[in-house]
């Protein structure tokens, strides 16, 4: 069965995604019988479905086949934003201060060991954060203009997921705001102290005054995604509503059988290294990943894994399933998953252009906010701060001139990310948004009664 709304370029919106998927469920059982299991397969965006339905709505998926996989949708939001705000700096010379240039080895360090590509292409995610209509499909009289139509539909991602997210507060509102009387969604977006090109700058593959007029230079966005002077700025309320709904995945509820399935790729936005970053939630939140199972195959194509092992995982994650299924013990399901996991659902990866398995490995590339220091976890909406401090950048010295217009560039003071990321949370599962904003538990199940 399939669904349009599943289709993440037609629908990005969890709540409305589980929602559907609920009802075709509901469509198909009552057309055609009772199912024994449902599990799915997809790729890019159609992993993203897989991985944030589950992980927020358990139950609704038993199991996962993903291909060219994401943890969830807003994580790439995060860094689309860097990805925008570094290619505009990089491809506006004007914005450069005296005698700095950046080649695309540069550019390449500081996304982490990615080709420049990789950044280039989560820009034309631009018109998800951009108000005006891109689509046409907005009457132009009802599209959002702030000096005509202030009070038009907004095209953001944000705006879209009002109901989830809500309005922000009278704090944060800006001029088209305070003269509407009421704020547009909250936004989680945010780039306050992260040191772009960190990694690159203590390997010495950028020159400590690139790193600097980079970060000084970079900005950020407001509302209404112009380009502002001072760093994007999160809304509070956003932060601990993309955690706690599952917006960005936690992993905690995921105990279901993964099979993660991709091509070798760090030229575009399918990065290999989005599969052990799943990895690395499941570790955080669970103890260990072992429902989860990596295939990773190089083909010509890049992120496109070899069409042989859609075939082979099907045939797995049956049996898998089938083996849970019969399993009526009284251990969780968590156990189950694991007990009746099959021998050969192993981790399987081909690592090079002959064609010779090797052992699978982690990624060395990364993305920007990665090249700053983040962990491979990759879930840091909004870091916490710590002062900067001179001797953390050993052997790499600043001049006097230098380290006063970093200091300048972070005033409240850098990432930390030793720490969680602020207002982070686990995932909430089966929260319901009937009461407004923020959401609230659905509680139990209703219980059947019998009555004559």
């Amino acid at each position: 069965m399939a669904s349009a709304l599943e289709v993440t370029g037609n629908n990005c919106n969890m709540v409305t995604q589980a929602e559907t998927l609920m009802m075709v469920k509901e469509h198909l059982i009552e057309s055609y019988g009772v199912v024994r299991y449902t599990f799915s397969i997809g790729g890019s965006g159609a992993s993203i479905v897989q991985h944030w339905i589950a992980n927020a709505y358990p139950g609704i998926y038993d199991g996962l086949i993903v291909v060219a996989s994401f943890p969830d949708a807003w994580t790439e939001m995060m860094n689309t934003e860097d990805c925008i705000s570094l290619v505009d700096y990089w491809t506006t010379p004007s914005r450069w201060g005296t005698g700095v240039a950046w080649a695309p080895t540069d550019q390449s360090a500081v996304e982490n060991g990615d080709v420049p590509s990789s950044c280039v292409a989560f820009t034309l995610f631009r018109t998800l954060f951009t108000p005006a209509d891109d689509t046409g499909q907005v009457p132009a009289a009802t599209a959002y203009n702030p000096q005509t139509n202030p009070s038009g539909v907004r095209g953001t991602l944000w705006d879209y997921g009002l109901s989830q997210l809500g309005r922000r507060p009278s704090a944060s509102w800006g001029p088209v705001e305070e003269a509407l009387g009421y704020g547009f969604a909250n936004r989680p977006l945010d780039t306050v102290g992260v040191q772009y090109g960190l990694k690159a700058l203590l390997n010495a593959q950028i020159t400590p005054q690139q790193f600097v007029d980079m970060n000084s230079h970079v900005g950020g966005h407001d509302i209404d995604y112009n380009l502002q002077a001072g760093r994007t700025i999160a809304d509070p309320a956003a932060l601990s509503i993309a955690y706690r709904s599952g917006y960005i995945n936690q992993a905690n509820n995921l105990h279901v059988p993964i099979i993660d399935l991709r091509g070798t790729s760090n030229a575009d936005l399918h990065d290999t290294f989005h599969s052990w970053s799943m990895r690395m939630r499941l570790d955080r939140a669970n103890g260990n990943h072992d429902n989860q199972v990596i295939w990773d195959s190089f083909t010509a194509s890049g992120f496109v894994p070899d069409t042989t092992l859609e075939t082979q995982a099907f045939d797995l994650m049956d049996r898998w399933l089938s083996a849970i299924e019969s399993d009526h013990s009284g251990n969780s399901l968590a156990q189950k998953v694991v007990a009746n996991k099959p021998s050969d659902a192993v981790d399987r990866c081909t690592v090079t252009e002959t064609g010779v398995a090797g052992p699978c490995v982690i990624p060395a590339n990364g993305n920007p906010r990665m090249g700053a220091g983040e962990p491979l976890t990759d879930d840091v909406l909004k870091c916490q701060l710590q002062p900067m401090d001179p001797t953390a950048y050993f052997p790499v010295l600043f001049s006097d001139a230098q380290w006063a217009q970093l200091q300048a560039a972070f005033p409240g003071g850098v990432c930390d990310y030793t720490k969680p990321g602020v207002n982070q949370q686990p995932t909430v599962p089966w929260l319901t948004y009937a009461n407004g904003p923020a959401g609230q538990p659905l509680g139990p199940a209703p219980v059947s009664t019998t009555f004559r």
